[in-house]
């Protein structure tokens, strides 16, 4: 990992983004780094623009919120524009079901909502999508994430487990 990880999380409310921050930022901080995470949501409980900033360091955190994002995930074309407007050179992964990124150089176009649909479950989109970010930055090892996915699901840790490795598996060689 580089010394500090600026990740951006975003979707719509429902999908699971705040719960990806967080789960993100306690296998980081069960790893050892410092981390802040912050978070966003619309005035809707589904359905609105929902995202989660995530800034993983070796070192102290001065400000916690992403200034310089490594990587965005957009899940939704509202927040894909929203933060391509935002940072137009930045790397950003988002959902092929969902967004077009037509000739954004940037940009990777995955099939997750594909996925989750082909495994009848489309509540693993959260954890399949930690597996693209992580593949994609190297941000922590996966291990933590492992580790931290078993303990908050125990009842689902197969399904979500495998989920996450998927996003690993589909990451590689697309960014």
């Amino acid at each position: 990992m580089a010394k500090k990880q600026e990740l951006i999380l975003a979707g719509s409310g429902g999908q699971g983004l705040v719960m990806m921050g967080i789960l993100l930022g306690q296998a980081a901080n069960e790893a050892g780094y410092t981390v802040a995470q912050t978070q966003s949501y619309g005035i809707a409980a589904r359905g609105g623009v929902s995202y989660s900033e995530v800034v993983i360091s070796e070192e102290e955190i001065i400000y916690p919120k992403v200034t310089d994002p490594d990587m965005i995930l957009a899940l939704t074309e509202e927040t894909y524009w929203l933060f391509r407007r935002k940072y137009p050179e930045k790397k950003i992964l988002v959902d092929a079901d969902a967004i077009d990124p037509k000739d954004d150089p940037n940009a990777r176009a995955l099939p997750l909502s594909t996925y989750c649909r082909e495994v009848g479950d489309m509540r693993v989109l959260n954890l399949l999508s930690i597996g693209v970010v992580l593949g994609a930055t190297a941000a922590i090892p996966r291990e933590a994430v492992e580790q931290t996915i078993a303990q908050r699901f125990p009842k689902a840790t197969e399904i979500n487990l495998a989920a996450f490795h998927r996003g690993i598996e589909m990451i590689v060689g697309a960014v």
